[in-house]
């Protein structure tokens, strides 16, 4: 698990004022609770922006990883006729 974090952190970059392992952090709650940027931005003390921004950096950080982690299977359904 901490080569998959290795390899997020860098594919993304993060600014200094929040810390890469609380904007991962951040995404998993977001994603794993499903709660809204702005439930998150209260419980960590964070603006809704702030949220929002590294939320997405993150989902892209992730979507630059997925081609070499993520394997889609493969489609054995015929067609019909």
């Amino acid at each position: 698990m901490s080569f998959v974090i290795f390899n997020v952190q860098e594919a993304i970059f993060v600014t200094q004022s929040i810390l890469t392992r609380e904007v991962i952090v951040l995404f998993l709650y977001i994603l794993g609770h499903n709660k809204n940027f702005q439930d998150v931005g209260h419980a960590y003390m964070r603006s809704i922006d702030t949220v929002s921004k590294h939320f997405n950096i993150v989902l892209r950080g992730i979507l630059k990883l997925s081609n070499d982690y993520i394997k889609l299977p493969e489609s054995r359904v015929e067609p019909r006729s």
